[in-house]
């Protein structure tokens, strides 16, 4: 095996891991989303105990920004950074075989 093909199989590597970081987060997000929507009673109930100056409506307020700030984060961290390992690899994958 050269440098080049080791490289490669590094980059390959890494573009899975945060193909499937991205995967696994965005079903976190589902799963939030999906409590907030179906059983806020039963979240806010939880939380009002920790917080117990919290209103129901600064609970989902507060839920509803932290999945959009999830959802930032997962695609800022995990889906742009894989789309760009796969778009170069892409790309060198063509600039190999044009100059073969």
């Amino acid at each position: 095996m050269n440098s080049d093909s080791n490289g490669r199989c590094c980059f390959e590597a890494s573009a899975c891991i945060l193909f499937k970081a991205f995967i696994i987060g965005f079903i976190v997000i589902l799963l939030s989303t999906t409590m907030v929507w179906f059983c806020s009673d039963f979240a806010y109930s939880i939380h009002s105990y920790l917080f117990p100056e919290l209103t129901k409506h600064d609970f989902i307020l507060s839920a509803y920004y932290m999945i959009g700030f999830m959802k930032m984060i997962i695609f800022f961290l995990f889906l742009i950074p894989c789309l760009a390992i796969k778009w170069s690899m892409c790309c060198h994958k063509k600039q190999c075989s044009s100059s073969s």
